[in-house]
């Protein structure tokens, strides 16, 4: 059975601390990238880059996932100055990146380096602050879009 643990936030009330965190709760909820409710109110990144087509900019960006061209270039656009010279390190060097994919996407797009984040943590604020967030069931699915995750919930 759950304890209830009271309180005393001023002299004459009590916070009821189950209410607090069922409150809590029900805000991640809220921001929850599944709830309906966020994916309208989310402002779109770029005319052409939102929620709906962000997959498919990723895919049309990348190629396949099997040349290794490709993934030298991902490397590259973020930042990544060593030459590397199989998939395997191409991986492996990306593991150390946080960097947004919308940002990423518009960044090549005007031929810039996309703004790269000291750590996990740092992205995840960002990320959640801007509502520029990869589609949960698509980043499952795996390919070269893993390589650049971050647990943002």
């Amino acid at each position: 059975m759950p304890h209830k643990i009271k309180t005393q936030a001023h002299p004459n009330s009590q916070t009821d601390f189950d209410g607090r965190a069922k409150h809590l709760v029900e805000q991640m909820l809220d921001m929850s990238i599944e709830n309906k409710q966020m994916s309208a109110l989310a402002k779109p990144v770029h005319p052409k880059l939102n929620r709906d087509n962000i997959v498919g900019e990723f895919a049309r960006y990348f190629g396949s996932e099997s040349k290794l061209e490709n993934w030298q270039r991902l490397c590259s656009d973020v930042g990544i100055k060593d030459i590397l010279t199989s998939i395997k390190q191409c991986k492996l060097a990306l593991r150390r990146v946080w960097v947004n994919i919308y940002d990423l996407i518009a960044a090549v797009r005007q031929s810039k380096v996309p703004r790269c984040f000291r750590n996990e943590f740092d992205l995840r604020t960002y990320t959640i602050n801007s509502r520029k967030i990869f589609p949960k069931k698509k980043a499952k699915e795996g390919g070269p879009v893993r390589a650049l995750l971050a647990h943002i919930f």
